[in-house]
């Protein structure tokens, strides 16, 4: 199935959404992020796909070639059942103050919530969504969950690097 961009906020988990009554026309409820939680622009999705991502090469369906990554920016990598999810936080993201980024497709907006709200939410977006990208501008970290349940967690390379 073929989505734009954001058109799907209700496939989000419940505890990121909050309904609203819209104010189109012909459609009674719209959705928008619970307290704390922002639904990125477009725009502003592809700035952090590209910072996030885009330092790294790709397979053709557009995920991360992790064998072609060099070893010093691997942090780890496993199973999504042998991942600790509750660590993130604490282990992978301790220093970041400011931004947590949710990325993930199928219509979905991706979101921009603060660190202290990621214990919160997290549990949710793991049981609930397949393939998905964490991302903290602040510390250069990327987490990401592929479809096939690998996770990886990588320092982002410098622009020069």
């Amino acid at each position: 199935m073929n989505y734009r961009y954001g058109d799907q906020p209700e496939r989000l988990p419940r505890s990121m959404i909050r309904p609203i009554r819209s104010p189109r026309p012909g459609k009674l409820v719209s959705w928008v992020g619970a307290t704390g939680v922002e639904f990125l622009s477009e725009e502003d999705f592809h700035r952090f796909d590209r910072e996030a991502l885009g330092p790294f090469p790709r397979n053709s369906d557009g995920s991360v070639d992790w064998s072609q990554v060099p070893e010093e920016f691997v942090l780890e990598a496993c199973w999504a059942d042998e991942f600790a999810w509750s660590e993130v936080g604490s282990k992978w993201l301790d220093s970041a103050t400011e931004n947590i980024i949710f990325c993930w497709g199928g219509g979905r907006p991706s979101i921009r919530l603060s660190p202290d709200m990621l214990e919160q939410h997290l549990p949710a977006v793991v049981e609930g969504i397949q393939e998905f990208c964490i991302y903290a501008p602040e510390v250069g970290i990327l987490v990401e969950k592929t479809p096939f349940a690998g996770v990886t967690v990588a320092r982002i390379p410098a622009k020069d690097t």
